[in-house]
């Protein structure tokens, strides 16, 4: 009977562990700094790892008289997770003069893994847009604890050297905990299974 109820009390407690999960992630450029860029060195990419909600990434891409500025990062996602969905908006662009014959923003998702990789991404047009722009559920489904997202928000499109622009976005992204899995429930009901076992125990004993 104890060793049965050491093993309850370890089941429990590897439940309450299991999904004790970090908290969603909001990062914002504006506050938190540029998520990432690629430099003359490689790339500086900030890692997130996705809590259970809606985890936001909010910031800019775009080209300025001091930078020219992409937003390469990456996810993770730990054990019992699952991706709900990812959705890309473009919430604002500001075009500084007329040297464009076209313009785009886009987010890249690439997930690899030892028999390939996967692919998902959305691109819009953003010459005279009726904002915001939304694409949604790009991308669902577990991702490898050991293997992280990469997430490449980028423009490109025809135009001149001197051209000024920045477009805002939000990468956002909706976790849940996987429901085929509910250990806290099962554990509860084994040791309130347990606890009726002692009880009819003590009975026979006292008879």
């Amino acid at each position: 009977m104890r060793n049965l109820i050491i093993l309850a009390l370890s089941l429990l407690a590897a439940a309450i562990t299991t999904n004790a999960h970090a908290m969603p992630v909001t990062y914002d450029e504006s506050i938190d700094g540029d998520i990432g860029n690629f430099t003359n060195s490689g790339i500086i990419a900030q890692t997130l790892a996705l809590g259970v909600g809606l985890n936001t990434v909010t910031g800019s891409i775009g080209v300025t008289d001091d930078d020219t500025d992409d937003d390469p990062f990456f996810f993770t996602l730990a054990q019992g997770l699952e991706i709900v969905g990812i959705s890309f908006a473009v919430t604002n662009v500001e075009i500084q003069n007329d040297s464009f014959e076209s313009l785009f923003a886009n987010l890249n998702l690439t997930q690899f893994n030892s028999s390939g990789f996967s692919f998902a991404g959305a691109t819009f047009s953003l010459l005279d847009p009726t904002l915001p722009l939304v694409a949604m559920t790009m991308f669902d489904g577990e991702i490898d604890p050991n293997i992280v997202l990469d997430a490449f928000v980028g423009f490109g499109g025809s135009f001149s050297g001197d051209a000024r622009f920045l477009i805002d976005y939000v990468v956002s992204v909706e976790v849940r905990e996987l429901s085929e899995v509910p250990l806290p429930a099962a554990a509860w009901v084994f040791l309130a299974g347990l606890g009726g076992l002692g009880v009819t125990r003590r009975r026979k004993k006292g008879a």
